[in-house]
């Protein structure tokens, strides 16, 4: 069950809280040593995202992005909860883009609508929320790269510094995306960036170029 520890005021809220979650028989992964101080809103949508988690529904709601200025209608399939700071995020498959993405739940702005299809959806049994959670990570090998903007999404959603790690920025270049990735060390780097080949272009560092070129001469040299 969630591991929350609680203290203050808020703590006969938050047990109740942990009870209403833990009654839909889920197991969200949550680290530890969680303070849980939210507003009834994300109380609602905690509960709500963990109901559909148990039954694999679908769910909608209306998301604001850290930069948007309107929010939009999103399409999930949830398959994990977590918090960092105080703040809980919700990992799932945004079924209109096709990939992974993650959202903070103060950023959902409209009640959570839960699908009334059930199991319409699996949870992989080796699926991680912390994969996809750069604060819950303990990465330090940082690299620049070039993204090609049609590529990488799910590249950016796992190793990005940024939290909306897709959005566009001010050195974004025509087709290309210039992001900064947090790796453990140079060989998840290496064997993570070598999968999109061209479509990502390494600035640095400079030793993170050479195990590529490493990489991809082996490639070459096993279709001689």
């Amino acid at each position: 069950a969630l591991p929350i520890l609680t203290g203050g005021a808020s703590g006969k809220n938050s047990g109740n809280l942990l009870q209403r979650i833990n009654s839909f028989s889920v197991t969200p992964l949550n680290p530890e040593n969680v303070l849980l101080l939210s507003p009834p809103e994300i109380e609602t949508r905690l509960v709500d995202a963990s109901k559909a988690m148990s039954t694999r529904s679908m769910i909608r709601f209306e998301y604001r992005k850290a930069d948007g200025d309107k929010a939009e209608v999103r399409q999930v399939n949830p398959m994990g909860l977590s918090a960092w700071r105080s703040e809980w995020y919700l990992v799932g498959e945004d079924i209109d883009r096709g990939d992974i993405r993650v959202f903070r739940l103060n950023r959902i702005l409209s009640d959570i609508s839960i699908d009334r299809k059930r199991e319409t959806f699996d949870i992989p049994p080796d699926f991680k929320v912390s994969d996809y959670l750069i604060m819950l990570r303990k990465r330090m090998y940082r690299a620049m790269v070039h993204i090609r903007r049609e590529c990488g999404d799910s590249l950016l959603v796992r190793f990005s510094e940024n939290e909306e790690s897709a959005d566009q920025n001010a050195n974004d270049k025509g087709d290309w995306r210039e992001k900064h990735l947090l790796f453990s060390d140079i060989d998840e780097a290496t064997s993570n960036l070598a999968r999109f080949g061209s479509d990502v272009v390494v600035v640095s560092p400079d030793e993170l170029k050479e195990a590529l070129k490493g990489v991809f001469k082996k490639i070459e040299e096993s279709h001689v």
